[in-house]
């Protein structure tokens, strides 16, 4: 990951990118839970869009750039990252990948209840998101993020936690002065 991110690579992003998310899970439906991540990513991003130095493209207008160039989500999934910034036509790009997925109903999770008076994992998601920057296509920030719910956990809940861990940890974050937060630098 990039050492010098707040001296380089902060100042030149204005527009980043949230790409589809690739299914690297063993799960089939874990593509479908790459997608409605994706979505709670971006609105939890947008609701907290004052506190970065960053505009997160809107995804509907990623998708849109994707499917004129006729790259599918799967094929964006595997470019460089700095391919896709320029695909994009933006400074920086949030890209990763479903790692685990394990969606179990609050039924399936009481019946192991009452035939095995123990219920050994709740709902479960895993995954890895990383930033990467267009003009170097360097890597800029990665992390994984896991949530694994007790039994009644359901797996939306999940991806909402995931969701607001994304953004709490968002490396374009305004600098905090005192109680008041720097707006631009102007």
């Amino acid at each position: 990951m990039a050492k010098d991110f707040e001296s380089t690579y902060k100042p030149r992003a204005s527009r980043v990118a949230i790409a589809p998310l690739s299914n690297l899970s063993t799960e089939p439906e874990g593509a479908r839970a790459g997608e409605v991540l994706r979505d709670e990513v971006y609105y939890e991003m947008i609701r907290h869009r004052d506190e970065f130095t960053v505009e997160v493209q809107d995804i509907a207008e990623t998708d849109q750039i994707l499917n004129r160039h006729r790259v599918s989500a799967e094929e964006a999934a595997r470019l460089p990252g700095g391919d896709l910034c320029r695909l994009l036509g933006v400074d920086a790009v949030m890209k990763g990948s479903v790692l685990k997925y394990l969606n179990r109903s609050v039924l399936e999770q009481a019946a192991e209840k009452a035939v095995f008076d123990t219920v050994t994992v709740g709902s479960e998601i895993k995954a890895k998101l990383s930033i990467y920057d267009a003009e170097e296509g360097e890597l800029v920030w990665q992390q994984d993020f896991e949530q694994k719910g007790e039994h009644s956990s359901s797996v939306d809940e999940l991806r909402k936690n995931v969701a607001w861990s994304v953004a709490r940890s968002f490396r374009y974050r305004k600098k905090k002065i005192g109680v008041f937060r720097e707006v631009t630098g102007f």
